[in-house]
């Protein structure tokens, strides 16, 4: 079991009440990844949603959706940083792949239909959670907006 000091020490859990971090605690656990070993790839059915203790992750573009972008680390998350938020919202499905890219990178797990199931019977923590996810969709949007506009922009410039 994760020690909950380790969730206090996380911006997502901020301001979860004592209770609802050990009722978190629950359903949590550590795992440890090597360099170049996915956490998860777009597509997938997702179990866990996730947060850097420590190590580098990139989330990678690996289908076809925006082939100008496949392949590349659009986004590199480190300590504290979500992955997999999309798990926690329909259609269920991670949309982009999670690789690591340091030499190990530790993280926390949480079950992803446990927390839906706790979100749902507690109303004050899905608020919490879903505010939180919100906020992340919103600056995963911006940092994918400017690694586009970056990449056409070089691309651009090399046509010339």
């Amino acid at each position: 079991m994760v020690d909950i000091s380790v969730l206090k020490n996380i911006k997502f859990f901020e301001k979860f009440s004592d209770s609802q971090l050990c009722e978190v605690q629950k359903i949590c656990g550590k795992v440890i990844y090597k360099n170049g070993e996915n956490i998860f790839s777009s597509g997938d059915d997702p179990r866990s949603l996730y947060f850097v203790l420590s190590g580098r992750v990139g989330i990678v573009q690996s289908s076809d959706e925006v082939s100008l972008l496949k392949g590349k680390v659009i986004a590199t998350m480190t300590k504290d940083m979500i992955l997999g938020w999309s798990s926690l919202v329909p259609p269920y499905k991670y949309t982009l792949t999670a690789r690591c890219l340091s030499d190990e990178c530790t993280l926390l797990f949480i079950d992803r239909i446990a927390f839906l199931e706790m979100c749902e019977s507690d109303h004050d923590l899905g608020f919490k959670v879903m505010s939180k996810i919100v906020a992340t969709v919103g600056s995963r949007f911006d940092q994918f907006r400017e690694k586009l506009i970056t990449t056409l922009g070089h691309d651009l410039i090399n046509q010339w």
